[in-house]
């Protein structure tokens, strides 16, 4: 269960980093507030799941779902780059799976 933990918070602290130089490589376009806010959720909940907080595998569960599926219609579609945006929504998927096993796992 250690391993799944540290495995889906790595995979925040990436998409942290991804979405922190995403937003400050497209610095004049709408989007990048954007970028950098789900940036900044990303740590805080990588951050979360480094302890063993039990919120922390709900926030875990809710939040990159509740960003797969709102951030393409928050930020302009012609603005997301396509093969950037499938390898940020494939490891918002395995985030969450994880989050979901480790909540199983704990009932």
């Amino acid at each position: 269960m250690k391993a799944i933990r540290y495995l889906s918070a790595g995979l925040l602290f990436f998409l942290c980093v991804i979405n922190l130089g995403v937003g400050i490589i497209t610095w004049p376009e709408p989007g990048f507030v954007m970028y950098m806010v789900v940036g900044i959720v990303y740590f805080t909940l990588g951050l979360l799941l480094t302890t063993k907080y039990g919120i922390a595998l709900w926030l875990g569960l809710l939040i990159p779902l509740a960003l797969l599926f709102v951030y393409p219609v928050v930020v302009d579609l012609k603005y997301l780059n396509p093969w950037l945006s499938g390898v940020m929504g494939s490891f918002d998927a395995i985030v969450a799976i994880c989050c979901l096993i480790m909540l199983l796992l704990k009932l």
